[in-house]
């Protein structure tokens, strides 16, 4: 194998065509032009030597054959002088093939055919990418194209110029066949590199895509057909990335795999907002899987969507991971609302939808279409609301592009500006009703109270119900010298919102002094109710969608532009107004080398966003990670030129941090030093003896003891009297009991009062027999029997 062409560049000068000539090493590549049986087909920089990066090539109708790697583009940014806003680097691939086949010489590694690092705007169109290979010398994980921190797009040319738009039939589709991982994009979170991808094909890769936090990310209308690696495949992996774009691509298996587990989306760890929106899966094992918490930071009524999705022949349409104490899971709580339903069809043989996530979902759906009801045989921890209405599922996209025009940017920011002052003008009147609108004097009457205090304290529960926070109802819940359980009960039931939470039946059965297994299950199943405060959740919940998606279109469209205006994208991404939001403002000022307030900013967020405990810790190695990037650039350096200090301390976070820190340090990992992040198949549960979201019917019975009635007769059996003795519950002081014979015809009726007492029945007058005796206070009763014996 031959070294290659190495097309050398000026890091500090422009790529513009002037003068008849670039400032930059120039390759053309055209008709039919083939580089083959190179160790480095095209390295576009002087090896080695930073100061010579920003090498160009055009390259169309070009064959790339048998290289050990085709493309090396790294490390060139060039920011126009007068306004500081970023220029895309100047490359592009028009129908070209990059192939590794059986005549592969094999004497050098092959892992990847296009290798990004640090560039931003290059551009594949109709490219075919193929391995056809698994010989000596193929890396395991081998790719198509692999980037760190690298903007680039994947589309399709359009064969037909004389209809507009360009007809489907008409485009000449990128293509990625017999890859480990078809694309693998990683960052850093140094800067917001997204990754956009448009009509290709991904056939038979373990992944079609992976990514890990390459945020505003765009795949729209491709085809994944999805191979496997040690018997698991998936379409689209998405790990830690926010503000995802995934709409109209369509999954399958691919035809010729074996039996294997077969995913269509796996997101995990988005922690933002998400919409996997009008995709079909068919045949898979699994055509929706999440992971960790895909919801944002303090509420699971914003967060990952699923949305006029198709389903057909599938095990599991959706399934939410399992949650437990070390493992956070869960989705947006809110699939649809009460106005637009989720849209989604179903085919689970198994699942429709599990929820195995720390809370409960609200799944609404069009009873008017067969295909989108949900069976609830098939549901797992979903309450799922039939409403009388359709979701439309336009097209978000059609035959349009990311980037906006200037009047669709216009109603994006006219949408936003409704959506954001209706959400807050809403949020007003949520926080002023929760725990009557000042939780720390809440929480200190729980505190500070006396047994002598339960029914004054009950009260204002009550009172302030259902709008009582989690906190106060923990704090209520461990008082158990104050209230007693059926208090309890009816105090924790009056909440249903916040039982909707995992973590608060977790704790009621976890606690000392716990509630009874049959109380907690009672809670369980009462957190499907509807309140005033659901109806306000889901209110926040539609006004965030509607402005979050506003302006992460106008993101998007700022990051695709052909030059990157770094001071209007600061002001949208600070609109959205959240923690991981502000880490990408933290990465704008790092692409321009503003190192003082990208660390100002990241210095300020634990006071922002009260991070404590292991968010804590977490973001001090992010900022530990943000300083090692400022010490750098200070030194003239980059991730690929660290020292062995440096490498040992990204290693350590690599295997032994957490959260963003972690997913930083695994992207400079496998960027730099090609260490690939393997992840274990998802593993999706057995199907449980009852998937409904109720286990059973809650029995009249049981749910009147539980609120704390009682009745007994004593003596029983009788011979001239028995003493009805009853505890009535809460405040209530007025009950019936009644008395019937076997018959059923009633024989004595007592009102009785006071919370509780005692009523005695006179039984000389009564037949010998077997008697059944009914108190009853409102919707709630209890049967008891008694044997009168003369």
């Amino acid at each position: 194998m031959w070294r290659g062409i190495e097309v050398w560049g000026n890091s500090s000068e422009h790529q513009y065509y002037v003068n008849g000539g670039y400032q930059q090493g120039y390759l053309e590549l055209k008709n039919g032009a083939v580089i083959e049986n190179a160790v480095r087909a095209v390295e576009l920089w002087k090896t080695g030597d930073y100061s010579k990066t920003g090498g160009i090539i055009h390259a169309t109708d070009a064959v790339f054959r048998n290289n050990a790697k085709s493309v090396h583009a790294i490390h060139y940014h060039y920011s126009h002088p007068a306004n500081n806003t970023k220029i895309p680097y100047n490359t592009f691939f028009n129908n070209c093939t990059f192939e590794v086949n059986e005549e592969y010489i094999g004497s050098e590694m092959f892992y990847k055919h296009v290798d990004l690092a640090h560039v931003d705007g290059i551009r594949f169109s109709g490219c075919d990418f193929i391995l056809n290979n698994e010989g000596d010398n193929i890396s395991e994980w081998n790719q198509g194209i692999a980037a760190y921190d690298a903007n680039f797009s994947v589309r399709a040319t359009c064969n037909n110029y004389n209809i507009i738009p360009c007809p489907e039939s008409s485009y000449d589709r990128s293509c990625f066949t017999g890859f480990y991982c078809g694309i693998n994009s990683v960052d850093d979170g140094g800067t917001p590199m997204p990754l956009t991808v448009r009509r290709a094909d991904f056939i038979n890769n373990a992944y079609g895509i992976r990514i890990r936090k390459t945020d505003n990310s765009t795949v729209l209308q491709c085809n994944f057909e999805t191979g496997h690696h040690d018997g698991c495949g998936a379409g689209i992996f998405s790990d830690r990335t926010a503000d995802l774009t995934i709409e109209e691509n369509r999954f399958t298996k691919y035809k010729s795999a074996p039996p294997s587990n077969s995913f269509g989306i796996i997101i995990n760890e988005s922690q933002a907002f998400n919409i996997i929106y009008r995709n079909t899966f068919n045949g898979l094992v699994c055509a929706n899987y999440s992971d960790g918490k895909n919801w944002k930071e303090n509420s699971t009524n914003e967060g990952l969507l699923y949305l006029c999705n198709e389903n057909s022949n599938n095990e599991v349409d959706f399934y939410v991971a399992k949650y437990d104490a070390g493992h956070t899971t869960g989705i947006q709580s809110f699939q649809g609302d009460m106005t637009t339903p989720a849209g989604n069809t179903f085919s689970g043989s198994t699942y429709h939808f599990y929820n195995g996530g720390g809370h409960l979902i609200n799944y609404y759906y069009c009873q008017n279409d067969s295909l989108q009801v949900p069976a609830s045989d098939m549901l797992y921890r979903v309450n799922s609301l039939g409403i009388n209405v359709s979701n439309d599922c336009s097209s978000h996209y059609g035959n349009g592009t990311v980037h906006l025009s200037y009047a669709e940017k216009q109603t994006r920011e006219q949408k936003y500006y409704k959506a954001y002052n209706d959400y807050n003008s809403v949020k007003n009147i949520y926080n002023s009703l929760i725990d009557g609108g000042n939780t720390t004097s809440e929480l200190a009457c729980v505190k500070n109270a006396q047994a002598s205090d339960m029914w004054t304290l009950r009260s204002l529960l009550l009172g302030h119900s259902p709008h009582l926070s989690q906190t106060v109802l923990m704090e209520a819940a461990n008082r158990t010298d104050v209230f007693s359980e059926s208090v309890l009960f009816e105090i924790l039931s009056a909440n249903p919102d916040e039982l909707k939470k995992d973590t608060l039946i977790r704790f009621l059965e976890k606690k000392d002094k716990h509630l009874p297994e049959y109380m907690v299950n009672i809670l369980r199943q009462m957190a499907t109710g509807t309140t005033y405060k659901t109806v306000l959740q889901q209110q926040m919940s539609i006004y965030n969608r509607e402005y979050s998606q506003a302006a992460n279109d106008i993101i998007r469209s700022i990051l695709n532009d052909t030059v990157i205006n770094y001071a209007e994208l600061r002001n949208w991404l600070d609109n959205i107004g959240n923690i991981t939001s502000d880490r990408k403002i933290i990465s704008t000022y790092i692409a321009e080398n503003n190192f003082n307030d990208a660390l100002v900013l990241a210095y300020m967020l634990p006071q922002l966003y009260n991070l404590q405990d292991s968010e804590l810790a977490e973001h001090n190695d992010y900022v530990d990670l943000l300083e090692l990037y400022r010490d750098l650039y200070l030194d003239g350096r980059n991730t690929f030129l660290m020292d062995s200090t440096e490498k040992a301390f990204v290693e350590y976070i690599a295997d032994n941090g957490n959260g963003i820190a972690r997913t930083m340090a695994s992207s400079i990992m496998e960027g730099v030093y090609e260490s690939t992040a393997y992840y274990d198949c998802p593993q999706v549960e057995k199907p449980l003896d009852n998937k409904g979201t109720s286990e059973r019917c809650i029995s009249n019975e049981v749910l009147s003891k539980a609120y704390g009635l009682s009745i007994s007769a004593n003596p029983n059996p009788a011979n001239t009297w028995t003493a009805f003795e009853y505890t009535l519950p809460g405040d209530i002081n007025i009950a019936v009991i009644t008395i019937t014979n076997t018959m059923g015809t009633n024989v004595a009726t007592f009102e009785i009062g006071g919370n509780q007492g005692q009523k005695v029945w006179d039984t000389r007058d009564i037949q010998s027999g077997l008697y059944v005796y009914t108190v009853r206070c409102g919707d709630l009763a209890l049967t008891g029997k008694i044997i009168v014996c003369k």
